[in-house]
């Protein structure tokens, strides 16, 4: 592994550390408080955050560790018999689902939020299983694990073509990402329709998360069309080495959003930070006073 190679994987290891940290710390903030912050949206937050970790970890092993793995590697033995594009399917119809929450619950004030709050976790769930229906096809492929002793690194080849393998989630991808920016725009318009004392600026922010992921989702829609269109050449080596940092915004940038976005995390996260400073220093302090 040469130095070049070795920045490109440890410098997004670094800030993916990080922000999957981040992530936990939300999770345990929003969960700690639950009585104040049991709404529909941390509910779906907080399951698609764990799809995310999940699709995190894959990418991390499919696409960035072959790249420091040599044959000679005592991790070599990892390669064998993996490629599905199940968790694409994922993130796209969970982005969808929380998009028509945040519309649903401002057009239904009533009805909107509770319905959510009693099936919105079985809905994503049927969500994470229904992509089966295409990526059972990966299942059943045998993908092979080619090292190549030039680059020493691993890669897939898979005996399906890059466009059939995209026959159903390009089109599902397309949609969905239209679907989203739309259904977010249409959630933006019906807020500043509705009476102030109604409206909150935490619901603005909600909506500006999810159409930011909403944005991001449609780039990696983008990238994955030319992926397909020129699976060769030039382009297609660009998009080989972009397409994992463009994977780690889809997956790990919810939580940056929500911190920086809603203050009410936000300040949840900084005082978590602050009290556990505030016990380190405790702790040697009291460890002088002893001696």
């Amino acid at each position: 592994m040469d130095f070049a190679t070795g920045l490109k994987f440890f410098i997004p290891l670094v800030y993916s550390i990080f922000l999957i940290f981040l992530y936990l710390i939300t999770f345990y903030v929003i969960i700690r408080d639950w009585k104040k912050e049991k709404t529909s949206f941390f509910m779906m937050y907080i399951f698609e955050g764990i799809m995310n970790i999940c699709t995190y970890f894959m990418v991390l092993y499919s696409k960035k560790l072959n790249t420091v793995i040599s044959d000679a590697s005592p991790l070599a033995f990892l390669y064998r018999d993996m490629g599905d594009y199940h968790m694409a399917y994922v993130q796209y119809v969970n982005t969808a689902l929380i998009s028509t929450n945040r519309w649903s619950v401002l057009q239904f004030l009533q009805r909107g939020e509770p319905f959510w709050k009693k099936f919105g976790i079985p809905i994503m769930v049927l969500a994470f299983v229904l992509p089966v229906i295409d990526t059972h096809r990966f299942f059943l492929a045998q993908t092979e694990i080619v090292y190549d002793a030039e680059s020493e690194t691993y890669s897939f080849e898979e005996p399906m073509p890059l466009k059939e393998s995209f026959k159903f989630l390009i089109p599902t991808m397309i949609w969905l990402s239209v679907y989203s920016i739309g259904i977010n725009l249409g959630s933006r318009m019906t807020l500043r329709t509705l009476n102030p004392h109604v409206r909150s600026k935490a619901s603005n922010n909600f909506i500006v998360i999810t159409l930011i992921t909403s944005c991001t989702q449609a780039f990696g829609c983008a990238i994955s069309i030319v992926r397909v269109t020129w699976p060769t050449g030039q382009i297609a080596k660009l998009l080989a080495e972009i397409l994992p940092f463009v994977s780690d915004g889809l997956t790990l940038m919810q939580p940056l959003l929500l911190v920086a976005l809603a203050s009410s995390i936000r300040v949840k996260v900084f005082a978590f930070f602050k009290k556990k400073n505030t016990s380190a220093v405790h702790v040697i302090t009291s460890r002088h006073s002893e001696i």
